[in-house]
């Protein structure tokens, strides 16, 4: 499950109530509090028996200057990792914005090349000291990037620990197929959005996981064939106007996806 309208205390035992295996959390996302004190959350965490995944939202495509300002961040980000028991960080390329009036992100490329070769270059020594602390990072298709992009950074950067957040969702805001993005990012991934879309680019929204257009049965296939057996996270954004609650949405698509997991393999 991915953190939304949930307390971040609440959020293990409520993952827990819904039946759910882990939770991501992004480090901006944690209260001051819990950041200077994150022992009541490893205790929810481990009463709950919760596997805990990591998210560090800075962009890579920044300048190298602007990045250094954030490496006590990082230093901080890392001791929490193990603090809490994370293998896994979740990571973003670049900045996005909300589009007004709709809602769906945005980013204003002047050169995609030399904006994919920043982000390569601020990685590759991110990644390297990751591998130090036995930590894998999984750089999400998110919003800013299409497929050969994701390709392009993973070979250029040449890291071992750097794999992919494949959302199932994104691809449709970039008017890609979702089930070649999934079929090709697949066998990097270490972490996974499962999100469903109605619509394509600007005007897509997120839906309730059995209401969308994309198969989610297909694409968690396509998932489960490449050798993948991580967490599938739920999450939702910019959703469709006159959308249900949030809570039953979240019990429902969590119970949908736990059907075609085990239809997929009954022995999980």
């Amino acid at each position: 499950m991915m953190l939304g309208k949930f307390d971040v205390l609440d959020f293990p035992a409520v993952a827990a109530q819904y039946g759910a295996a882990g939770i991501c959390i992004d480090y901006f996302l944690l209260p001051r509090s819990v950041r200077r004190d994150p022992i009541r959350l490893k205790e929810k965490l481990l009463e709950n028996r919760i596997e805990f995944v990591f998210g560090f939202s800075i962009p890579f495509s920044l300048p190298a200057s602007v990045l250094k300002l954030s490496s006590g961040m990082k230093r901080r980000m890392f001791e929490m990792a193990h603090f809490f028991g994370a293998e896994i960080i979740r990571l973003i390329g670049t900045v996005v914005l909300p589009l007004p009036g709709v809602g769906r992100p945005i980013q204003f490329v002047i050169n995609r090349s030399a904006q994919l070769d920043r982000v390569v270059r601020n990685i590759k020594p991110f990644a390297a000291e990751a591998r130090s602390e036995g930590l894998t990072l999984a750089l999400e298709n998110h919003t800013d990037f299409k497929v050969a992009d994701m390709e392009r950074i993973l070979g250029d950067a040449n890291a071992d620990n750097l794999k992919v957040t494949l959302d199932t969702g994104n691809a449709v805001m970039q008017y890609e197929d979702p089930y070649d993005v999934a079929a090709r990012l697949a066998p990097h991934a270490a972490f996974t959005h499962i999100k469903n879309m109605k619509g394509q680019g600007y005007f897509s929204k997120s839906t309730q996981l059995d209401e969308g257009d994309i198969d989610i049965r297909k694409i968690m296939q396509i998932i489960y064939d490449s050798g993948y057996r991580g967490l599938y996270a739920l999450e939702f954004d910019f959703n469709l106007p006159g959308w249900k609650k949030e809570k039953p949405a979240v019990a429902a698509s969590l119970q949908y996806m736990k059907s075609i997991a085990q239809q997929i393999d009954p022995s999980a």
